[in-house]
């Protein structure tokens, strides 16, 4: 199962709390209201031992592993162009690009 289908597999109240866990740890936007004291410390996962945060993180990161930048499409677009081997290369170097992005990201976040 891909994260995509889990996604969907969600109820319209499944987000609603990921959206409330994810507001408690990354701070809500200035458009939404504040949550309450005590939807925050709400367990909304009594069955799961695990901590949301960790969910928060894996679905950012699985989204940055999806986002194209600029140098990422140059190399898909000349793929065409290239030999078998520098295709391979050029896959290489898209992956090691999302890689990258990804310390990045966790170097500004103090991990």
């Amino acid at each position: 199962m891909d994260l995509s289908s889990i996604l969907s597999s969600l109820s319209a109240d499944d987000i609603e709390k990921l959206k409330a866990t994810a507001a408690q740890f990354f701070g809500s936007s200035a458009d939404e209201p504040p949550m309450k004291k005590e939807a925050s410390s709400e367990n909304h996962f009594p069955e799961m031992n695990f901590d949301p945060k960790l969910l928060t993180g894996v679905a950012r990161f699985s989204r940055m592993m999806n986002e194209n930048d600029e140098r990422s499409n140059f190399l898909m677009a000349l793929k065409p162009l290239l030999s078998e081997s520098r295709r391979k290369k050029a896959d290489d170097a898209v992956m090691m690009l999302k890689f990258m992005r990804i310390i990045n990201a966790l170097q500004e976040n103090g991990r």
